[in-house]
This record gives C-alpha cells, structure tokens and sequence, in this order.
C-alpha cells in the first residue's frame, strides 16, 4: 500500500501510511524515558527521607528527555532512510530460468 501526500489518512492517522511509522526506535526512547522518570522518582523520595541522597533538577530532567527523545528520533530516521535505499538499489526483477523446454530442444 503506497500512501498519498495529500490524503487526510496519511496526515491524521496512525495507519500503515503514517509519518510515525518511521520513528522505528521511538519506543525505545519512551521506554528509556520512563525508567529515568521513576529513578528520578525514587531518587526524590529518598531525598526527602535522607537529605544526602542528591535529587535531579528540574532542567537536567528537560535536558535527558529532549536528547532521548532527539537521539531516538535522528537513529530512526537514519534507519528509514537506509532502509529505503537498500530497497532502491535491489534487483526488482527476479532472476530468470531458462525455460525446460528450450534446452531440450
């Protein structure tokens, strides 16, 4: 299925034709994200059980989550773009077999 441009399913959608489709790594990314949100947890309860635990700062935790999310994003569109030119240089045309019949003749 090849998606249009300009159709509204290939802009609204998380169909087969959808832009995300491309970000393959994303939910490693998210996954990444979710375990430092709850060691950043764990780490701010600790804190204010134990005041020598260190607690994370609020822009160090913006920065984490942005680089995540811009390392995710770059190796996925890396990936797609590899991918489609892999696909570009294969031989579309399968190889041909003589047919019996010519080589008996």
């Amino acid at each position: 299925m090849r998606c249009v441009a300009g159709s509204p399913r290939w802009r609204w959608s998380f169909s087969p034709c959808s832009p995300l489709d491309k970000l393959a790594h994303l939910p490693y990314g998210l996954a990444a994200i979710l375990g430092f949100i709850g060691v950043k947890l764990v780490l701010h309860w600790a804190h204010e059980v134990g005041p020598w635990v260190p607690s994370v700062p609020t822009l160090a935790s913006l920065g984490v989550i942005l680089a995540i999310l811009a390392v995710t994003t770059t190796t996925s569109l890396v990936a797609a773009r590899r991918t489609a030119v892999v696909q570009e240089h294969a031989d579309p045309e399968p190889t041909s077999q003589p047919d019996p019949q010519e080589t008996w003749a």
